[in-house]
């Protein structure tokens, strides 16, 4: 459970019906740290500061090594993988092949390129088998690696596009983990930025995988994604206190440039549900992501349901968009951004999803509670049975059915119309609860009171407000570089 009331910086009015946390006897580690709109160069290694390099004894974040196995090179990588440990050095001396649960593979400074897989797996988080470089960052990868099998974890590792494409991780067994590792200079597979594909950095494809105290900076393309469905869909992925920032302007307009996707493609026509992937995403800090015009309007993208993002701060970055999925859940976060033509803040379609204690600063960001052209539900049962339209790529807005809308400190758009072709027919947001709302509420109809501003160009049915909030959350907190990273103090998750 995320402790926010241990993050640094600023903090708004707790949620109501929620008493703000003290603050710690000691200063924060980020006490000291530079503004939230600062960043680190993007080739300055943040490293002093950060954990020791393993040497065999248990740390606060790793688990003690069973044997350590040093190299030196990408060959004695690869071999060392496979098994071959005649050409390392180990502690034990003299250790020998397969690789067994706790071994820690440490790796000398300098750069490993080709393409790396596991092939062997850990035991459970008592005994992973890692790739952990032995100075921070100090091992920098040129391409691919592959972490096909459970438990195994890659520590402290810098994987650097050097202005190209194809470098990258792929996370397939169960509870595989990126601890620390930073991510930079990846360009799309065009090179240029106008493939709409977009590389992906991190595919998730396991169950329970862990992206923990990581980096994604200049870069053009998706950082971290997977699918909802599938042979290898993403369920339970754990993202926590990572730290995206200045996005690299892609050169034209490109999609698919999210920082991170939680499903990457509508529900087959056919299947009445969108998939539960059950995703966690805490504590992370979101810095001038996709804010250059680019065709790029989100910087989370939510394809599944059950999911939850609590307690990021969001600085001068596009939406936090629910795009398809339900019984989704946006909690404690903290969005900052000057008004522009860019669309900040979050965005929900789909049903049954809460956003409860969310705090907005400036003028950029909003809420939207979005119309569209179908439900959820399209072509099955409920209000939508029977209509034809399908999950096509041209039809596919599902309007928000009873979201939930609970102590946010924002202006609210209910009813907001992202369908302007005009080409399907327009169905209205419906059943949307607003309670203990702070700041402008935006409808299309005029409800009796005065909590509502009727608003021309939106639709909606059946809001309803009520003054005392049925749920509560911790309030928000501004999260600063300090607090994410490689180079961020141990905070267990």
């Amino acid at each position: 459970m995320l402790g926010l009331q241990a993050c640094s910086g600023s903090m708004p009015d707790a949620a109501r019906g929620q008493e703000a946390a003290p603050a710690p006897d000691a200063a924060s580690p980020s006490d000291a740290a530079p503004p939230a709109d600062a960043a680190p160069a993007p080739d300055a290694a943040p490293g002093d500061s950060a954990p020791p390099p393993d040497d065999g004894t248990a740390g606060s974040e790793i688990p003690t090594a069973v044997r350590i196995i040093h190299v030196t090179n990408a060959a004695q990588l690869t071999a060392a993988l496979a098994g071959n440990l005649a050409d390392v050095t180990t502690v034990p001396a003299g250790a020998s092949g397969p690789l067994q649960p706790g071994d820690h593979l440490v790796l000398a400074d300098g750069t490993y390129g080709g393409t790396f897989t596991t092939s062997r797996a850990g035991d459970t988080d008592a005994a992973p088998i890692i790739v952990k470089a032995e100075n921070l960052l100090g091992a920098r990868f040129t391409g691919t690696f592959n972490v096909n099998h459970a438990d195994v974890w890659l520590w402290g590792l810098r994987f650097d596009g050097q202005n190209a494409t194809g470098t990258h991780v792929v996370l397939k067994g169960q509870r595989a983990r990126l601890q620390r590792c930073r991510f930079e200079r990846v360009d799309s597979p065009d090179a240029v930025g106008q493939d709409t594909s977009g590389a992906i950095l991190v595919s998730v494809q396991g169950p329970d995988n862990k992206i923990y105290f990581s980096e994604f900076t200049d870069l053009d393309g998706r950082c971290i994604s997977g699918k909802a469905n599938g042979s290898t869909p993403m369920r339970a992925p754990h993202i926590y206190r990572c730290h995206f920032h200045d996005y690299r302007q892609a050169l034209g307009n490109a999609n698919a440039r999210e920082a991170i996707q939680l499903g990457q493609t509508q529900i087959p026509d056919g299947e009445p549900v969108q998939e539960t992937v059950g995703g966690l995403i805490e504590a992370c800090l979101f810095q001038r992501w996709n804010t250059g015009g680019d065709d790029e309007n989100e910087t989370i993208s939510i394809k599944s349901s059950g999911n939850t993002v609590r307690g990021s701060t969001f600085v001068d970055t596009n939406l936090l968009n629910i795009r398809f999925g339900d019984d989704n859940r946006i909690e404690s976060n903290w969005f900052e951004g000057v008004a522009s033509s860019e669309v900040m803040g979050i965005g929900v379609y789909g049903d049954r999803n809460l956003l409860i204690a969310n705090h907005c600063a400036g003028t950029g960001p909003r809420i939207l509670v979005n119309s569209g052209n179908q439900s959820m539900d399209v072509g099955h049962t409920g209000e939508n049975a029977g209509n034809s339209y399908a999950w096509n790529q041209t039809q596919d807005n599902p309007f928000a059915r009873d979201a939930k809308v609970i102590s946010n400190e924002c202006r609210l758009r209910v009813g907001n119309n992202t369908d302007t072709s005009d080409v399907e027919p327009h169905l209205p947001c419906q059943r949307t609860v607003v309670e203990d709302h702070r700041g402008t509420i935006d409808t299309q109809h005029d409800y009796p009171g005065s909590w509502d501003t009727p608003t021309a160009g939106l639709a909606e049915s059946g809001t309803t407000y009520g003054a005392t909030p049925t749920a509560t959350a911790p309030a928000p907190i501004k999260l600063t570089p300090a607090d994410v990273g490689p180079a961020a103090p141990w905070v267990a998750p």
